[in-house]
């Protein structure tokens, strides 16, 4: 019942019940909190980081790994942020999604030509500083040459 209200008002609109529909991905089931972050990514109502931050907080250990599939809608950064993120979690599962994600993506990066802000780009350098361990040589490397030739 409450994923069919979710995806209800996915189809009505959501606006006036993001909150409550972050709460719902930050507290309930893994499939109504899926489904909630879905209408939230596809509506563009809330940022991306803060919808991956919800999820991250959700006592459920696979509402993380069912969310993170869902922002191969978002935009390459945001993408390149959160799979990064991911990447140094201790839960293991997690862990090696995200690095499967950020491969997939770093193999597609330029089919979108769009360009990071300098924000954007200072974050994902960051990140692949601090998740690099986490990460293989080849991700690593590839990653890191393209963050490296977008600030050249």
């Amino acid at each position: 019942m409450r994923r069919a209200s979710i995806q209800a008002l996915g189809r009505l609109g959501t606006e006036g019940e993001e909150k409550v529909l972050l709460q719902i991905v930050t507290s309930d089931t893994r499939s109504v909190a899926r489904d909630a972050a879905e209408v939230l990514l596809r509506v563009r109502a809330v940022a991306a980081d803060t919808i991956w931050s919800s999820a991250t907080t959700n006592p459920n250990q696979f509402v993380p790994i069912t969310v993170i599939r869902l922002f191969k809608s978002a935009s390459k950064w945001q993408q390149i942020e959160i799979y990064l993120q991911a990447a140094m979690s201790q839960e293991r599962g997690l862990s090696e999604c995200a690095v499967g994600m950020v491969s997939s993506l770093i193999q597609r990066f330029n089919r979108s030509f769009a360009q990071p802000s300098g924000t954007e780009l200072e974050v994902a350098s960051t990140l692949l500083e601090t998740a690099s361990s986490r990460l293989p040589v080849s991700v690593r490397t590839e990653l890191g040459f393209l963050l490296k030739t977008i600030t050249n």
